[in-house]
């Protein structure tokens, strides 16, 4: 790489060329190593398409599809904003609706299960949401454990 004429400039985004040159011979390892984990990540995805078709029950199953979906299609537009780096802003931006859609599928799929919304609550209503989880649970011990509420 030249450093003669390097580009100080924010809004500029590299080519592809210019994004592996970069990167240099840890390019192509980030690129198989990326491109493995979104193979694998599919291929579990699929598993459980199979295994949700045959024995989950037929109201349960779109949700199941989408949710299970979510995972590989965030590693896989994360390795094509790898690969071209000028489409990093759309693929940022489908990923977050992708995100979106798959966390409203997540809720419909728990009132679903629960039998709607009024048995939800009313299975909750005795219980507190428990704040003092992990990765921060030593650091969060004064947190309060709110009852579950609308």
């Amino acid at each position: 790489m030249d450093h003669k004429n390097v580009i100080c400039n924010n809004s500029y985004i590299p080519n592809t060329a210019e994004y592996m040159e970069a990167l240099g011979p840890y390019g192509a390892s980030v690129m198989v190593i990326g491109g493995l984990i979104s193979v694998g990540l599919y291929v579990l995805f699929f598993e459980q398409v199979f295994f949700t078709q045959t024995n989950a029950h037929r109201i349960y199953r779109r949700h199941i599809f989408w949710i299970a979906s979510v995972y590989p299609l965030m590693a896989a537009l994360s390795v094509l904003s790898l690969l071209v780096p000028r489409a990093n802003d759309i693929c940022t931006a489908v990923k977050i609706t992708y995100m979106s859609v798959g966390i409203s599928h997540f809720t419909d799929l728990t009132l679903l299960m629960f039998g709607g919304e009024e048995v939800l609550l009313q299975t909750m209503a005795e219980s507190r949401l428990n704040l003092q989880v992990g990765p921060s649970c030593c650091c969060c011990l004064c947190l309060p454990s709110p009852p579950v509420s609308k």
